[in-house]
């Protein structure tokens, strides 16, 4: 039953990650907090009186290790998005006939590694859309698949199955987060007078009716004598 967790989670990510990937992260720890009860409480049964206590309290540290923790997991997955990119290119190559020697496999591996991280390190920017696209697209396709009867432990996190929805789900996501964020930024320039729109300028946007003692404070003149 886990299977339309995995699709709702990366559907979110997908299309709005680079918003909410902060929220999602915190309810991923909490998940994760909570799915570690379980082998705490088989590793410590005597912890099993304090149940529900124990279930909080994972799952609260959880989601606050998540939350904090964010940003080095972003560029984590995203350094092994890449790195995945790069590998799955070269077992590609290595299906259609192109054989890498054995004393050159070292290399290549060292070769992905700083890659990853060079490309990496140079697209911090852009990390929350890079590790929301990444995980949401790998994500849906994992719930697809255990919605087909594939099981957790069978499910493979490098080379995600298939791997044309994977990608397809990647441009796609790619494509619908670029549109939202040139939207959000258009509307900032517009608020701070970068831009001007007729329709969206703030001097054409109603005042907002003050409440209370502002707006006393605006009409009287008395209160500037005191």
């Amino acid at each position: 039953m886990l299977w339309w967790v995995f699709i709702l989670v990366g559907a979110i990510l997908l299309l709005r990650g680079h918003r909410m990937i902060k929220i999602v992260g915190a309810l991923i720890g909490a998940l994760a907090g909570l799915i570690a009860t379980d082998f705490l409480f088989q590793a410590m049964p005597t912890l099993l009186e304090y149940e529900n206590e124990v279930k909080i309290g994972l799952v609260i540290f959880g989601a606050i290790l998540m939350h904090s923790m964010l940003l080095v997991a972003m560029r984590s997955v995203a350094g092994l998005g890449v790195f995945v990119a790069f590998s799955s290119l070269v077992l590609a190559l290595q299906e259609e006939g192109y054989v890498i020697e054995q004393n050159h496999s070292n290399f290549v591996g060292i070769g992905l590694a700083v890659g990853s991280f060079v490309l990496t390190w140079n697209m911090r920017r852009a990390m929350p859309l890079i590790a929301s696209l990444i995980i949401g697209a790998s994500l849906i396709t994992s719930g697809i698949q255990m919605y087909s009867g594939v099981t957790i432990q069978q499910l493979d996190v490098i080379r995600p199955s298939p791997m044309w929805l994977w990608i397809l789900l990647f441009v796609f996501g790619l494509l619908i987060q670029r549109i939202d964020i040139k939207k959000r930024k258009y509307l900032k320039d517009v608020k701070e007078g970068v831009v001007f729109d007729p329709k969206l300028s703030p001097s054409n946007t109603p005042k907002k009716k003050e409440k209370g003692l502002n707006r006393y404070v605006q009409k009287e003149a008395w209160h500037s004598d005191i």
